[in-house]
């Protein structure tokens, strides 16, 4: 047996007949025997030689029928017809309020809005057929969007609206209510994340003598101090009890968050500077009462936090 080539140059092993002629001289010597051993060892030499033949034929045939892929550099998009996406969409937000809170839920509601609206206008131009080309568009319509501040939408406001829509897409796909996954297709928003540069001391202090000139210098200060501080979020800041905040006798303690982004409540602390500008606001308030009420109910009711923010602004 010997190792050969074919005609395109792959090797196989080739078994080559065995001259017989030669063992007649064994035969008349009557040394049987030797005839069978090596009439034997003949026939499994042809018997490997031809398994290989016989594998090497298979494995080329199998490459020979292998199919060939080329590059396509114009790819069709897939495309979804959608004319149901708002009912979509609401099986969707419905599946957000179980999961979370109401506030999430709400915040998802107010993004998917913009989506929405224009899917309703670039829908009937698309006869609600729904790709990659229609899902480009969606960016023009969120440059032109007019919030209610009168300000174009922001960078981060606009990159929202894109998060949630790739997140029902895909929230369809996997659920079995569309069989293509056009979240891949939702693009990015256009430009950069704005930097946020920390507040200086001099803009904190200008901020201070901005409250303590305001209409209510008092709580205003105490507002101040406390976001400032802390570093607490509106929201956080707004459901506060007066019973939450303990300070000590040099003015220093902590904070004990109940309403958090996460649903963990966590422990704050407050340094003597900040309990310095909220102990006056303390000594006004009863511990059953919010830590920043507001004016229209009676006391009782909280500020919300869009209220705070625009005490903030002003």
């Amino acid at each position: 047996a010997q190792r050969h080539k074919d005609e395109d140059g792959d090797s196989y092993l080739r078994c080559h007949s065995f001259p017989f002629f030669l063992l007649l001289p064994g035969l008349f010597a009557r040394r049987y025997h030797t005839v069978v051993m090596i009439a034997v060892y003949d026939s499994f030499t042809r018997y490997r030689c031809g398994f290989f033949a016989h594998r090497h034929r298979q494995r080329k045939e199998a490459r020979m029928n292998t199919d060939t892929y080329t590059i396509d550099l114009s790819p069709k998009s897939p495309r979804l017809y959608a004319k149901q996406l708002p009912e979509l969409v609401e099986h969707y937000l419905a599946a957000v309020a179980r999961d979370n809170q109401a506030k999430t839920a709400y915040g998802y509601r107010a993004k998917l809005r913009y989506a929405l609206e224009w899917w309703q206008e670039a829908g009937s131009e698309s006869e609600w057929m729904l790709g990659a080309e229609e899902l480009a568009k969606l960016n023009d319509y969120l440059d032109g969007v007019i919030v209610r501040s009168g300000n174009p939408m922001s960078y981060n406001s606009r990159a929202d609206v894109l998060r949630r829509l790739a997140q029902c897409l895909r929230w369809a796909k996997d659920r079995g209510c569309v069989h293509i996954d056009l979240s891949v297709d939702v693009p990015a928003p256009r430009g950069m994340t704005p930097d946020r540069k920390p507040v200086s001391i001099d803009m904190l202090q200008k901020l201070l003598g901005a409250a303590s000139t305001s209409k209510h210098p008092v709580r205003d200060l105490a507002l101040v101090a406390m976001l400032a501080g802390t570093g607490i979020r509106c929201e956080e800041c707004a459901a506060l009890l007066v019973c939450d905040v303990a300070l000590d006798a040099d003015g220093a303690g902590y904070a004990i968050l109940r309403t958090t982004k996460f649903d963990k409540p966590r422990t704050v602390a407050i340094d003597q500077e900040t309990g310095r500008h909220l102990r006056p606001w303390l000594d006004v308030l009863q511990d059953d009462q919010p830590l920043f009420p507001s004016r229209k109910g009676g006391g009782k009711r909280p500020l919300s936090p869009s209220g705070i923010y625009r005490i903030l602004v002003d």
